[in-house]
């Protein structure tokens, strides 16, 4: 019911003309079977990466399938799981019935960011897979009036009141 509810807040967001993109955020995460600990990750949709920044060391996510079977790892991660060797297109096995390809590396995300992983699963509806915190980031026009998107954000909460009492809104503005 929830993951129905963020998937309407997210389409009723679409249509602000202030909003330019919306960017759909899970978290997941998996013990591995292989003594390996508890690996911490997303699910992403295509527009997290129009608003946030991930560098890139090897491989790459454009054009890539959104299905749930993509995965790009941290330095770190990449290194615990394959060592110093390239793992692009190599399968990266979490649990006997979890696996997925590895299409990039990326650098360490920074400690100072609300973001914690280990990886990024490529997800065409993160929401419909929610395992932990749902969220749902906007990316805003440069010419929006922010007073007046913080008031329409603001009558969201009473138009979905499940998701006023469900979630949080930040705002930002």
């Amino acid at each position: 019911e929830l993951n129905q509810l963020h998937e309407r807040v997210r389409k009723h967001f679409e249509t602000f003309p202030e909003i330019e993109v919306v960017a759909n955020v899970t978290d997941t995460w998996f013990v591995s079977d292989k003594n390996e600990g508890r690996w911490i990750g997303l699910n992403v949709s295509p527009e997290f990466f129009k608003l946030f920044t991930c560098k890139l060391l090897e491989g790459t996510y454009e054009g890539k399938p959104y299905d749930d079977r993509q995965i790009v790892l941290t330095k770190r991660a990449a290194e615990r799981a394959f060592g110093t060797s390239s793992c692009i297109g190599k399968v990266l096995e979490v649990t006997e019935t979890k696996s997925f390809t590895v299409v990039a590396v990326m650098d360490d995300y920074q400690q100072n960011t609300d973001f914690k992983f280990d990886f990024l699963i490529l997800s065409d509806n993160p929401l419909m897979k929610r395992t932990e915190r749902s969220l749902v980031y906007v990316g805003i026009n440069k010419h929006a009036n922010l007073k007046e998107l913080k008031e329409r954000i603001t009558k969201t909460q009473m138009d979905f009141p499940r998701f006023k009492k469900s979630t949080e809104m930040y705002t930002g503005c």
